[in-house]
């Protein structure tokens, strides 16, 4: 036997006569954390007039089709879980990424890019730094606040520069759409000025419903 099993749930047994082959989700601990098990689906071969190169064969036919089992078992359950959550969009070196969670004091956002040489990276409170290569340009920081005329989120962002770099501020208006899967990222302010209309959104896709 290949695969010691462990049972986590009653599973029909395959009702044929002679040896038999059975790879069951449930029979095996080989499920990732998070992966559902109810159905358990299971996969039988009957190898009682099988033998040789051909019994290896429906074996190796067996364990792919739970390959794909798990694939489908596995497959990320995104939910509408408001602005809590991971987000991202491509770019063309690398993507940007924001993390959101919500804390007895509001939400909080972290913001990670990777674009060629260009990388931010941020800590659990939201402290952000900005490298280009090896060497760190820019410092930022980030406020997520709400405003009681809308149901969008709003980030204050404010970049303090390395050097003689400008200084940089500006403001976010965060839309989540229908069904919780994009938001959208709308700049409607820079260093105190409106902009209005905020111009095209930046559009980032759900990824997980765990900003962590």
């Amino acid at each position: 036997m290949l695969l010691e099993p462990i049972t986590y749930a009653q599973t029909a047994p395959c009702q044929t006569m002679g040896i038999n082959l059975a790879i069951s989700l449930a029979g095996f601990d080989i499920m990732p954390q998070g992966c559902s098990r109810e159905p358990p689906p299971t996969v039988c071969y009957s190898l009682a007039t099988l033998e040789g190169e051909q019994a290896v064969h429906v074996a190796r036919m067996a364990i792919l089709s739970l390959v794909v089992a798990i694939s489908g078992a596995c497959s990320p359950r995104i939910a509408d879980t408001g602005f809590t959550g991971a987000w991202e969009r491509p770019l063309n070196g690398g993507y940007s990424s924001l993390a959101i969670r919500e804390a007895d004091d509001g939400y909080h956002v972290r913001w990670n890019k990777i674009d060629g040489n260009q990388t931010v990276r941020c800590d659990e409170d939201g402290s952000c730094e900005e490298f280009v290569g090896e060497e760190k340009v820019y410092e930022w920081r980030f406020r997520a606040f709400s405003r009681p005329d809308s149901p969008d989120l709003f980030v204050e962002v404010t970049g303090v520069p390395i050097g003689d770099r400008t200084p940089m501020r500006y403001t976010d208006r965060l839309v989540l759409q229908p069904g919780g899967r994009e938001l959208w990222s709308y700049q409607i302010e820079e260093n105190g000025v409106e902009r209005d209309p905020p111009g095209n959104p930046l559009k980032f896709h759900k990824v997980s419903n765990d900003p962590s």
